[in-house]
């Protein structure tokens, strides 16, 4: 059609080589450049249809689909001098517009006047013709480059200004057939990349900007750099391994990991003497998972075999070499384990205590003694709010003496992440109850949001102490989380108490808890003044943002909240209460009846009870006998917590005669007495409901109503 110009697109393909990068850093730094690399088309008036990313170890790879070879040509609006030095008297432009206009290329008679908030100002229209897309990426891929972020970046002798995850030693840069040209750290950009670096160790030439044709070359050559592809040869490798002895894949986590540690997916199967299976379970998993990212192999009753699953980054040519290789290094891990069982158990848990007096916590709340000193008084306090037995008391109590004692062992110091797990085992071979050598491995229990609960009641009573002495002792010394900084994981211990208490179905007051937390804090420090209500509010935070994750109404969990939460999975019932009454055909006007009362107390010092003589109007002493006659029902429905019960049991009797009562009886009189005593009659019957249940006066009304 005339009159219409064809925007013709292009293919962009970007490689970056260099040394091997850390697995954890591969998938979010692809992330980031997919979404800088996107800013900059769109900013850029390039555009693409679709952005997809690959990545191995040795390389990171973004190709853009359907980029525009040009920019689109725009009119844009330049704003010159102040009005005061672009026009006369006569309003014809001065030499300051007119020099202005010429070096913008606008004619000086269509300059125009424009008010902005520094005043008034002249401007014009310019046309900007657009440039090659070459042009525009050649300028901004390096930036892209340079932006992205790591955990930790490295800069090299023979670099330059960037810093990147590890060293770059080559860019391969195409859009379609043309390379766009620019240089990072003396590294210039061309249209070769490397196959695998002992299989394949020869330079590619690609011609053209085509994903699927880098992917096949690349696969040719040794390297399978699609990163979904490469972890499903993986998974299956693994899976028929593991089926030969009747077991199946089931870690993700580390199958993530060793994804992004190879370019050619391959496996190996071996062996260790069955003389280790002696060690904890624990301690073998984590000397093959952790130190050598090996998979455990279990047999169809999910016991542990004597055998692992290393992923490799070779063909099978080298499989036995590689196979002794990593049977020699895991058994020297399993020596070393073997030795630290031996050395640690010679000691009793219990006689390491003294040990932790030189271990400090934190500097100002002390050692992880003086932690313990306090972990040991919190559980007791917890157990009995929670009304445990005194035998289940006394468990918590014990398990609080030891759950910190391994620190100080062999094991853990080589194998941190076993902290717990060790005490319960060490715990367990020196006699203790398994009642509280399972509350020492659990109170860690939940790391994270995902994490299982602590399945014993002692366990749950210490993990609730653990996260309480830390919100409390950090609170108090200023290290509070601030906006994303959040060093001591406090948001994580608030979410895990708050699961604890609502999870487990534990009734314990929050606030007492809280403020014996603070109490067993280390005197005088710094920010202990107002940190109970500090962190009060914080975990009212954290149990909003709980609920509203879990899909309730903000305006029904303000509800909620408003009327307390120091009972944890109280609240909760209550909010599934009203959430029940919202979907029901009396809602509106239970609603109203609450807000009714609550508005008339706004602003208003209630500072009387009821008194029957002061009651004149009809509609008056009706509501007062109604509250005479049900109101001890509604309380006993409360103290049942059969909530739904107890508020239609509110709704039916109070919600016409409240109305009537508006309708008909004037409270502002002048009379002084009558009027408060009017209010003090709204006010207990608005406490009836708020003070037990929910405010519904925080109910935002739904759109038609």
């Amino acid at each position: 059609m005339k009159g219409i110009k064809k925007t013709t697109m292009a293919d962009l393909l970007v490689e970056i080589g260099c040394e091997e990068i850390p697995a954890g850093y591969i998938g979010p730094a692809l992330e980031q450049w997919a979404g800088l690399v996107s800013g900059v088309l769109t900013d850029s008036r390039l555009g693409c249809e679709s952005i997809r990313t690959a990545g191995t170890p040795r390389r990171l790879a973004l190709f853009a689909a359907g980029v525009s070879e040009k920019q689109e040509d725009v009119s844009i609006e330049v704003t010159g001098p102040p009005v005061r030095v672009a026009f006369d008297a006569d309003g014809k432009p001065t030499k300051a517009a007119i020099g202005f206009a010429k070096k913008q290329g606008i004619d000086p008679a269509e300059l125009k006047l424009v008010k902005t908030d520094k005043g008034e100002y002249c401007a014009g229209r310019k046309e900007v013709a657009g440039r090659a897309a070459k042009d525009v990426l050649a300028e901004s891929l390096p930036e892209t480059i340079a932006a992205i972020c790591f955990p930790k970046s490295m800069r090299w002798a023979t670099g330059g200004g960037v810093t990147f995850a590890r060293p770059i030693r080559m860019i391969l840069a195409l859009l379609d057939t043309e390379v766009i040209d620019f240089e990072i750290n003396a590294v210039r950009t061309g249209r070769t990349t490397v196959g695998h670096p002992f299989l394949s160790p020869e330079k590619l030439t690609l011609e053209r900007a085509d994903f699927d044709a880098w992917l096949d070359m690349l696969r040719e050559h040794h390297v399978v750099a699609d990163i979904a592809e490469r972890r499903d040869i993986i998974a299956g490798k693994i899976s028929e391994c593991l089926a030969a002895h009747g077991s199946e894949l089931e870690d993700e986590e580390l199958l993530r990991e060793v994804t992004n540690l190879v370019e050619f997916p391959n496996i190996v199967e071996g062996s260790f003497e069955e003389k280790y299976l002696k060690l904890p379970e624990a301690v073998l998993e984590e000397s093959m998972k952790s130190h050598q990212r090996y998979f455990p192999v279990r047999d169809a009753a999910g016991k542990l075999l004597p055998r692992f699953i290393a992923v490799t980054n070779r063909d099978d040519k080298n499989a036995d070499t590689i196979r002794e290789g990593n049977e020699r290094v895991l058994r020297a891990r399993l020596a070393d384990a073997e030795f630290f069982l031996r050395e640690d158990t010679r000691t009793p848990l219990a006689a390491r205590l003294e040990q932790l007096k030189g271990v400090t916590f934190q500097v100002k709340l002390g050692s992880y003694y003086d932690r313990v000193q306090r972990l040991r008084g919190l559980a007791q306090t917890l157990a009995q709010q929670a009304r445990l037995s005194a035998e289940q008391t006394a468990a918590c109590a014990r398990a609080a003496e030891l759950c910190k004692n391994d620190l100080v062992t062999n094991m853990v110091g080589e194998f941190p992440k076993l902290q717990g797990v060790v005490g319960r085992e060490y715990a367990l071979r020196d006699g203790e109850p398994q009642e509280v050598a399972d509350a020492i491995a659990e109170h860690y229990a939940p790391r994270g949001a995902a994490d299982a609960l602590p399945h014993t009641i002692t366990g749950c009573i210490l993990s609730l102490a653990e996260k309480l002495d830390a919100l409390l002792g950090c609170f108090s010394v200023g290290l509070a989380p601030t906006g994303s900084q959040d060093p001591y994981a406090l948001r994580r211990a608030a979410q895990g108490i708050l699961r604890i208490l609502m999870e487990q179905k534990i009734s314990v007051s929050l606030s007492d808890a809280v403020a014996e937390a603070l109490r067993l804090q280390p005197e005088g420090l710094a920010e202990a003044e107002g940190v109970e209500g500090r962190v009060l509010a914080f975990m009212r935070d954290r149990l909003y943002h709980y609920f509203t994750e879990a899909g309730y109404r903000y305006d029904q969990i303000n509800a909620v909240l408003a009327t307390g939460f120091g009972d944890v999975p109280d609240t909760r019932d209550r909010l599934n209460s009203v959430a029940a009454l919202a979907q029901e055909p009396g809602w509106e006007e239970l609603v109203t009846v609450v807000q009714r009362t609550r508005n008339i107390l706004k602003n208003e010092e209630v500072t009387v009870d009821v008194a029957e003589e002061l009651l004149q109007e009809e509609e008056e002493k009706k509501l007062w006998a109604i509250i005479a006659e049900h109101e001890a029902a509604v309380k006993e429905l409360i103290d049942k917590r059969e909530y739904l019960k107890a508020s239609e049991l509110f709704a039916r009797v109070f919600v016409q005669s409240v109305h009537e009562f508006f309708d008909k009886v004037f409270v502002n009189v002048d009379d002084q007495a009558v009027r408060q005593n009017r209010l003090a009659l709204m006010k207990h019957i608005n406490d009836l409901y708020t003070e037990r249940v929910a405010d519904l006066s925080e109910i935002v009304p739904a759109e038609g109503q």
